[in-house]
């Protein structure tokens, strides 16, 4: 298996100086594999170099054991149950929100907590201050949903931590220390307490189940760690150094800051730092509203927009970040859109969409008249969209994660059924985060009404007899117990579908006196449609001198299958930057009206962006139809999306206005 092995640890910040990358001189690293049978135990476990990454591996001198081209490590012990080294150590759920397989786990741990410390409940409280102030901070308060925190209390015989005060040692379980390195606010872990916190870890919380360790040490000087293990004191700032710390090791995000940093190597391949400041190739071009100057000034004017503020990651020139001033900049401020963003990305790497789906993935699922419940158990977070499709086509109801499949209206046979989930949040433009479940629906007991009606009783041959009669007239005028497929009722063929004397006529003239067969079932339904896709936003922010915009045109293109399904795409569609997209799609006689609807997420984003959206119309005949498309950014003025289409003799076309204000034409 392949493996990135972590070098060194991060300090915290200072208010004169950056985070300092170092490697320590000894620590330990947890590497899980599967290995071999009970039967076999090997004796050694080879390394072999394939690269050495990072963000600063390049520039230090690295432990000999690491510029080996292979090493092989003799296996010392076999431990079946990862038992603890010693130490009283209890472990208590304090948040759970459903199965630790699909949620991202965080670990608690305190050291320097006496026995007197943890009998009075000062870890306890401290755990939950953290974790309260830490669920509070955007996008954590999004994403905490589906986040489990498992708190570890760990005895130690000694308050504090090494060199809280220079020279005095504590006696604590996980040797926390001040000045690693020669660095006063460096507060980390050595080797023996890294060994413990991981086995402490995988005893209580289970090897592979935990995600990330926090380590919480009794002391309110000011100091902690990124790496491996996240270290914070119980100094005020400490929820911000942790979200900080989890910000490079969670979000991968970059520092921010201007301080030097000599040595430090360079580039600008985290999200949230960049070379360009403009155009296209600024990473964050989606995120700038119209008119943003870029650069953007640094002053209070521009505190609350996305732009390109010149100094970032150790340069005070030559390099751009997205926000006046981020988290991953000082500490007692908030996360920018972009570093948001990022770890909303990096949230979804870790979890599914989906806790559980029914019936399972891709089963055949008979569908008869009582029909059978598809679906998922989403994953806790909020802002999740859900759209179905059968056979391709969109169902137009609105639903949720369930869908109650019947076989009404559907002949016998196979159906491909498929429900997508979307993360619809203004947190996320650069791309979309979604996921897809899939089914097939085996109508095998037929569907409700094919062929002719009269079936009234729900003959499983699908034979019209005075037994249907019977069943007619007990519904009419006995029990009103409504027929199983009140569409079989309607034998007169009412355009409505309305049972009534008319039907109990017609089915006693075909059973009796001229023997003439009732009404054919109705079509599958009216036509009926909605959007079934969209593109990513296409337009570019006013105020880039770099670009000319040529999307001066708003169109329909249309193509029709020459019997029932027409599709529709609106090129240059103007909505919010961050919408959830949806139209109204109504049928007044020869007229389709497409009405637009710009659903915003938390109100939107201050900008505008062109879509092409995609809109299937089902159940449709051939004949002429007038389109009318009723756009919600239409700029006053400029004509509508109004014209008419022949299906029978031009199936396929495109019709365009012209557009004249933003977000279609430059000014």
């Amino acid at each position: 298996m392949q493996a990135e092995l972590p070098l060194g640890i991060r300090s915290t910040l200072a208010e004169d100086g950056p985070c300092e990358m170092v490697i320590p001189e000894e620590g330990v690293i947890i590497i899980r594999i599967s290995g071999p049978d009970g039967s076999t135990q090997p004796s050694a476990v080879r390394l072999t170099q394939q690269a050495v990454a990072g963000r600063a591996a390049q520039t230090f001198d690295l432990p000999p054991v690491f510029t080996a081209p292979q090493i092989d490590l003799p296996i010392q012990s076999f431990s079946s149950d990862g038992a603890l080294l010693d130490g009283p150590l209890s472990v208590t759920k304090i948040r759970d929100t459903g199965p630790d397989a699909n949620r991202l786990v965080i670990v608690v741990m305190g050291d320097g907590y006496t026995s007197a410390n943890l009998l009075a409940g000062i870890f306890e409280d401290d755990a939950t201050l953290f974790l309260n102030s830490f669920g509070s901070e955007s996008p954590w308060d999004l994403l905490f949903g589906a986040v489990n925190v498992y708190r570890i209390d760990i005895e130690s015989n000694e308050e504090g931590a090494d060199h809280e005060i220079y020279g005095v040692l504590k006696d604590t379980y996980l040797n926390s220390s001040f000045w690693v390195n020669g660095i006063e606010r460096l507060l980390a872990l050595n080797s023996t307490g890294y060994s413990r916190a991981y086995s402490a870890a995988n005893s209580f919380v289970g090897t592979g189940v935990w995600d990330h360790i926090l380590v919480l040490v009794n002391t309110d000087k000011y100091g902690g760690s990124g790496g491996t293990i996240a270290v914070t004191s119980m100094h005020p700032s400490a929820p911000d150094i942790i979200l900080h710390e989890l910000g490079h090791s969670f979000g991968q995000l970059a520092d921010e800051y201007e301080s030097a940093y000599p040595g430090y190597p360079p580039g600008d391949y985290e999200p949230n730092v960049d070379y360009d400041f403009s155009g296209p190739g600024l990473k964050w071009n989606i995120w700038v509203e119209a008119g943003t100057p870029l650069p953007t000034p640094e002053n209070s004017a521009y505190g609350s927009v996305v732009g390109a503020f010149e100094g970032a990651r150790y340069l005070t020139t030559g390099i751009y970040r997205p926000w006046y001033v981020c988290l991953m900049r000082a500490l007692g401020v908030a996360f920018g859109p972009v570093c948001k963003e990022a770890h909303v990305m990096e949230f979804f790497d870790v979890v599914t969409m989906a806790d559980d789906v029914f019936p399972t993935e891709g089963s055949i699922v008979p569908v008869d008249h009582d029909g059978e419940t598809f679906g998922i158990t989403p994953l806790p977070v909020s802002n999740l969209a859900y759209r179905w499709r059968l056979d391709g086509v969109v169902v137009p109801t609105e639903l949720g994660p369930e869908y109650l499949l019947t076989n009404e209206g559907l002949p016998v046979g196979q159906y491909d059924l498929e429900l997508r989930v979307t993360f619809a949040s203004s947190l996320v433009r650069q791309e979309t985060i979604s996921a897809t479940y899939q089914w097939v629906a085996d109508v095998s007991s037929g569907g409700c009404c094919v062929g002719l009606t009269g079936n009234v009783d729900n003959d499983v041959d699908d034979i019209c007899d005075i037994g249907d009669l019977t069943a007619l007239i007990d519904y009419m005028f006995i029990s009103f117990t409504p027929p199983v497929c009140m569409e079989e009722a309607n034998t007169d063929g009412d355009i409505d579908g309305i049972v009534d004397m008319g039907d109990l006529t017609t089915l006693i003239d075909f059973l009796f006196i001229t023997f003439t067969p009732p009404a054919a079932c109705q079509a599958a339904g009216s036509p009926s449609g909605g959007v079934i896709d969209h593109s990513s936003c296409k337009s570019i922010p006013l105020g880039d001198p770099a670009v000319d915009t040529t999307d001066e045109w708003g169109c329909v293109e249309w193509s029709y299958d020459g019997s029932s399904v027409l599709s529709l795409t609106h090129v240059n569609a103007g909505f919010n930057c961050c919408p959830i997209i949806a139209a109204d799609l109504r049928f007044e006689g020869d007229t389709i009206i497409v009405e637009e609807l710009d659903s915003l997420d938390n109100g939107g984003c201050a900008c505008l962006c062109l879509f092409d959206v995609d809109y299937e119309i089902n159940s449709l005949p051939p004949g002429q139809y007038r389109i009318l498309v009723i756009e919600p950014y239409l700029p006053t003025g400029d004509p509508p999306l109004d014209f008419w289409i022949d299906l029978s003799s031009t199936p396929a076309g495109i019709h365009c206005e012209s557009r004249t204000e933003y977000p279609w034409a430059q000014p």
